[in-house]
């Protein structure tokens, strides 16, 4: 994927303000303070500063979203796991990300950042888990590889790949990034290519395999003869019913979160009524 343009639309604090595009598809990119999002942005977009850069983690506090060649939009969530805000700010950007996440019906597709340089951090997991149980698609992106040996960073990807084994986690799509050798771009612009090509293959195939029904005209009256054979009779198939849904999943009581690395302390809950978040 070539890209043409890229331009900063608006922000938004929670669902509700989410502006309400054309149909247009959503990828989202998300992952722990400084994990390095500004920076990827702005190497698939190919603008220095797209996205802003700050030397204060955390710094992306609303839902900025960006038109990608006027086809797709690039959607900036806040981060999770940061340090210079309070606790109830910080929850309250959980429970924006947490309701754009499982009801934007436009959201494709989220990238979750992980820092290839920290062992495997519990926040990650918990968040990953989280994206599990709702049945949300992800890939994972291992930033700042050029921080570090190709082995190192092998190793490091190998110690998430055991902790998602772990916790029964089926790994998904796997990509490994770097904004300074701009390594992984094509590899995301490609995923993302192909996630629209599908979806629009999806779209023709549902239409193509609606039912037909065909209408013969009444032949004019003629003379009955004795060898002929009563016409045919045309049979129409109904449509097949939809399937049913699948029930939602629900999280098994008295699980417990393991503490990969030196994390921050970070707990799930869940409020009736309300969908699940997480808060520090």
């Amino acid at each position: 994927m070539k890209i043409k343009s890229a331009q900063f639309l608006i922000s938004a604090t929670d669902l509700s303000s989410c502006p309400q595009f054309p149909a247009l598809p959503e990828f989202a990119f998300i992952g722990r303070s400084n994990v390095g999002k500004s920076s990827l942005i702005n190497l698939l977009t190919e603008k220095r500063d797209l996205a802003k850069v700050s030397a204060t983690p955390g710094k992306t506090r609303l839902i900025n979203f960006f038109q990608i060649n006027e086809a797709w939009h690039l959607v900036d969530l806040p981060g999770y796991g940061f340090a210079k805000v309070s606790k109830t700010e910080s929850a309250d950007f959980s429970l924006a990300v947490a309701n754009y996440l499982e009801k934007r019906d436009a959201l494709k597709c989220t990238f979750v950042l992980i820092d290839s340089m920290l062992p495997p951090q519990k926040i990650d997991m918990q968040f990953i888990r989280w994206m599990n149980e709702c049945s949300l698609p992800y890939v994972l992106v291992f930033t700042k590889t050029d921080r570090q040996s190709p082995t190192a960073t092998r190793k490091s990807i190998a110690a998430f790949l055991e902790v998602l084994k772990e916790l029964a986690i089926e790994p998904p799509t796997l990509i490994t990034s770097s904004a300074k050798n701009k390594d992984g771009r094509g590899e995301i612009l490609k995923f993302i290519e192909e996630s629209m090509r599908a979806k629009s293959k999806k779209r023709k195939a549902v239409v193509d395999t609606e039912t037909v029904v065909v209408v013969e005209e009444p032949l004019p009256e003629a003379a009955p003869l004795a060898s002929a054979k009563p016409a045919p009779k045309t049979e129409v198939k109904p449509k097949d019913e939809a399937a049913p849904k699948s029930a939602s999943k629900t999280k098994a009581k008295g699980e417990e979160s393991e503490v990969y690395g030196e994390a921050e302390t970070e707990i799930f809950v869940i409020k009736p009524g309300k969908p699940r978040v997480w808060r520090p």
